[in-house]
């Protein structure tokens, strides 16, 4: 299984999206078992964000199972 976090400054809507498309790029894959939000350090509004687009990349079939970490 392949696991993998979007990191405190990559948290937004936006910005999260970007990060899986950048994972699945760098690691070669066409989805990840399980993408994590690190740390949840950033403002309420950006996990808030981070969270609908990592429910959006499973959606799209980016990504098979999402949480938080830390």
């Amino acid at each position: 299984p392949l696991a993998t976090k979007v990191n405190n400054d990559e948290h937004g809507y936006e910005r999260t999206l970007a990060a899986i498309d950048d994972s699945l790029s760098v690691l070669g894959f066409t989805y990840i078992d399980l993408m994590l939000m690190h740390s949840a350090k950033s403002d309420r509004a950006q996990r808030l964000a981070s969270w609908r687009a990592l429910i959006e990349a499973k959606a799209r079939g980016k990504v098979r199972a999402i949480g938080v970490s830390n």
